[in-house]
C-alpha cells in the first residue's frame, strides 16, 4: 500500500529538514564567502523573475534591494583575501556599481509595475555586472573550481526535488535524483577526486568514495521512492543523504 503524506505534512516535514540543515555545526561555516554571495545573488535574481511571473512587483523590489545592499557590502571587501591584486580595486567597484544601478532600475521598475523595464534591468544586470566580472575576475584566473560546479550541482537538484513534492510531481523528484546519482558517480572516480578535489592521500580517497557511493545508494532510494510516490521513503532518503553524505563530507574535507 502506498504512504501518502498531505501537502501540510510534507511542507512541514521540508521546512524541518531545511532548519536540521542549516542549523547542523559546521554545515557551511567553511564555505567562501564569495561563493555565498554569488549564490545569493542567483537566488535573488531568480526570485526577481519568479516574483515578477506571479505579478508580485514588491517581490520583484524585495529581490532588487537585496542586489543593491549585496554590492554596496562586497564594494567594502578586501581584495588581496580573495587572491587578487589590489590595484584592480576600480574594476571591482566598478562592476558593483554597475549591479547597484541596475539593480535600482529594476526596483524602479517594479515600483511603476512595468514588466518590461524589470527584464531589461535584470538583463543588464547579468550582462555587465555579473558576466563582465566573472570574465574578468573568475574565467581569466580559472577561479571556478569543479568541486564547486558539482555542489552547486547538487543544490540545484535538491531545490527541484522540493519543488517536486509541494507540487505532488514525483517525476520531478526522480529526474532529480538520477542526476545527483550520476554526478555522484562521478565523483567517485579516483581521478576525478584527486585532480577536482584535490584529495591525494589514499585513504583519503577512499574514504571520499564511499561518501559519494552513499550519495548514489540514497539518491537510488529517492527515485525508487517517488516511483511509488512515497513521500516518507523520499524524504527519509533526503535526510540520509545530507547526513551520511554531504555534511560528512563536508565535516571531513571541506
Amino acid at each position: 500500500m502506498k504512504k501518502r503524506l498531505t501537502r501540510r505534512a510534507i511542507e512541514v516535514s521540508i521546512l524541518c529538514f531545511l532548519i536540521l540543515i542549516i542549523t547542523t555545526p559546521s554545515a557551511g561555516a567553511r564555505v567562501s564567502s564569495l561563493v555565498l554571495e554569488m549564490l545569493q545573488n542567483l537566488d535573488d535574481l531568480s526570485q526577481a523573475g519568479e516574483q515578477l511571473a506571479l505579478g508580485q512587483y514588491e517581490g520583484v523590489a524585495d529581490a532588487a534591494r537585496a542586489l543593491d545592499a549585496r554590492a554596496e557590502q562586497m564594494q567594502g571587501i578586501d581584495l588581496a583575501s580573495l587572491g587578487i591584486d589590489p590595484a584592480r580595486d576600480s574594476q571591482w567597484d566598478a562592476f558593483l556599481a554597475a549591479q547597484r544601478q541596475a539593480a535600482n532600475s529594476v526596483a524602479a521598475a517594479a515600483k511603476s509595475q512595468d514588466a518590461g523595464g524589470v527584464l531589461l534591468g535584470l538583463q543588464l544586470l547579468q550582462q555587465t555586472a555579473c558576466l563582465g566580472c566573472h570574465s574578468t575576475f573568475r574565467e581569466s584566473n580559472s577561479r571556478l573550481r569543479p568541486a564547486t560546479l558539482f555542489m552547486t550541482s547538487f543544490l540545484s537538484s535538491l531545490r527541484g526535488m522540493n519543488r517536486g513534492l509541494a507540487l505532488n510531481d514525483y517525476g520531478l523528484v526522480a529526474d532529480q535524483a538520477r542526476e545527483i546519482a550520476a554526478l555522484a558517480r562521478v565523483m567517485a572516480w579516483d581521478p576525478v577526486i584527486e585532480t577536482n578535489f584535490g584529495i591525494a592521500d589514499a585513504p583519503d580517497r577512499k574514504l571520499f568514495r564511499s561518501l559519494a557511493n552513499r550519495l548514489a545508494t540514497e539518491a537510488g532510494r529517492i527515485e525508487r521512492g517517488a516511483a511509488d510516490e512515497d513521500a516518507t521513503t523520499v524524504l527519509q532518503g533526503v535526510r540520509s543523504m545530507w547526513m551520511d553524505g554531504c555534511i560528512a563530507c563536508h565535516d571531513k574535507f571541506r
